[in-house]
């Protein structure tokens, strides 16, 4: 899903636009969410012929799912953290983007927790913690790359809380600034919340 709303990184610095129209590509998830439900009974097992996938990945997932009882809702969530990219490339405060974070990866914590075994359903809010906590580290590195794409996963009342404008950030990214003493805080700031989040998942 994550390849079909971004393109492929071609390896060289650049990236690719999506293969599909925003519409096609929401089509796609739409069939995603279906195939989804089917594993729970709730769609016709058919819609997985409609997607893009090899029936030996499709017999693997399902026979995962199934035998370690994953639950749909983090699969659903995850899908919709994928909509966002369709609609969204701004977020006004950190309480937005960590749904966003939440929705694509802390729910893939969720998901791993039956597959590597645990006792205490407790330790699924940890688990997503640790997926956030790796978002926030791909976001902090990516910051030109999705740049390119058009997008910030940068909060952006945090941004103007430290005097940085969007418009510098296009600057660096194409070399034709420097960062200054305000984009080094903010990274701090934002590295320190990371760790925080692994902290917590420890």
């Amino acid at each position: 899903l994550d390849d079909l709303v971004d393109g492929d990184n071609q390896g060289d610095g650049s990236i690719a636009a999506p293969v599909e129209l925003p519409s096609q590509l929401s089509e796609r998830l739409s069939l995603a969410r279906a195939a989804v439900s089917s594993l729970y009974g709730r769609e016709t097992s058919t819609v997985w012929k409609s997607l893009p996938w090899h029936e030996s990945e499709v017999a693997a997932f399902r026979d995962t799912v199934l035998r370690y009882g994953i639950p749909e809702r983090p699969f659903q969530e995850l899908i919709s953290g994928m909509e966002m990219d369709l609609t969204k490339s701004r977020y006004a405060s950190f309480e937005e983007l960590h749904l966003y974070c939440y929705r694509v990866a802390g729910v893939v914590g969720e998901m791993m927790t039956p597959v590597l075994g645990h006792a205490d359903d407790r330790c699924l809010p940890f688990a997503a913690d640790l997926g956030v906590a790796m978002q926030l580290t791909n976001i902090l590195r990516d910051v030109k790359e999705d740049l390119q794409r058009g997008r910030i996963y940068l909060a952006a009342d945090e941004l103007a809380a430290f005097g940085i404008r969007e418009s510098e950030l296009e600057a660096w990214s194409r070399g034709d600034a420097r960062p200054t003493e305000a984009w080094t805080r903010f990274m701090q700031f934002q590295i320190a919340r990371a760790r925080a989040y692994y902290q917590r998942s420890l």
